[in-house]
This record gives structure tokens, C-alpha cells and sequence, in this order.
């Protein structure tokens, strides 16, 4: 199945089975699929970036969470031990 795309005043069939990216039109290039190409390749980078970056934070967090439950404990147990039952 084909599909017409007027350019100027001449018809040029595209094929709309396989490969998008081809068409019969004489000078087409394939620029906007290379562009297109492009700008998902950055966006999948940005999103490994964002993945990184939880991920730093998450360990970070992480190293943290010892100190922290030692802190809260030492914390309790001042508390039980100036406030006696």
C-alpha cells in the first residue's frame, strides 16, 4: 500500500510497508530520522544519568543508615536513663 505526498505540484509515492524512512522522493535525506536518532540517544543518556544518580544517593543513604539507628539508640537510652520507671 502506498501513500501520496504532494511536493510542489509533483506526487511522489511512499511506502508504508518496512523501512519508514525510505522514500521515492528524489533528494530526500534521511536528516530527520538522524536527528531523531540523535535526540533519543540523549534522552536515553540523561535517564542513565538519573538512574545514576539514585543510585549514588541510595548508597549514600545507605551508608548513613548505621549512624543514624547507633545515634537514635544511644539517644533511647540517655532518655531511659534520665527518666527512670
Amino acid at each position: 500500500m502506498t501513500t501520496m505526498f504532494r511536493d510542489s505540484t509533483t506526487l511522489y509515492p511512499k511506502t508504508i510497508h518496512g523501512d519508514e524512512r525510505t522514500t521515492d522522493r528524489p533528494g530526500s535525506t534521511d536528516k530527520e530520522f538522524t536527528a531523531m536518532l540523535m535526540n533519543e540517544e540523549l534522552a536515553r543518556e540523561r535517564i542513565r544519568d538519573m538512574l545514576q544518580a539514585a543510585f549514588d544517593r541510595r548508597a549514600a543513604r545507605d551508608a548513613r543508615r548505621p549512624r543514624k539507628r547507633v545515634r537514635t539508640v544511644d539517644e533511647v537510652h540517655r532518655w531511659a536513663q534520665s527518666n527512670p520507671l
